[in-house]
């Protein structure tokens, strides 16, 4: 029989054949620090009430803007 040992990535769930790898993958991942705006629409235009983008400044400091 044989152990196998495997390590995962938290944020995103990637299993990987050794803890380096794992740590590098958890590590590349950014986070969002704040929420800075959001894009709506009127009820009359789009009656769901969420917004169509939002802009968020992310844990390196870039600002992103992410749209439905």
């Amino acid at each position: 029989m044989k152990k196998l040992t495997q390590f995962q990535c938290e944020i995103c769930h990637t299993i990987y054949n050794n803890e380096k790898d794992a740590k590098l993958c958890e590590e590349n991942h950014k986070s969002i620090v704040a929420v800075v705006r959001t894009k709506n629409q009127p009820r009359t235009i789009d009656a769901s009430g969420y917004p169509q983008s939002i802009e968020v400044q992310m844990s390196d400091g870039k600002f992103v803007v992410y749209h439905r």
